[in-house]
């Protein structure tokens, strides 16, 4: 889009917001969430049985 825009279109050129600092937008109330720390946290093996049993007794979400 900045290409776009610095290129200098004949019709309906984009507009782009002022650069700004990352936190303003996060701190709003219906801002998306920070990245998490565990954003991706590393899987586990379970043995079978155990999680057979865990779903039985109803322990397993």
């Amino acid at each position: 889009m900045f290409r776009l825009q610095r290129a200098g279109m004949k019709n309906c050129t984009p507009k782009l917001n002022p650069k700004g600092d990352p936190a303003k937008w996060l701190s709003d109330k219906g801002a998306p969430w920070k990245k998490l720390a565990n954003e991706k946290p590393k899987g586990e093996t379970i043995q079978y049985d155990k999680l057979l049993q865990a779903w039985k007794e109803g322990r397993v979400r």
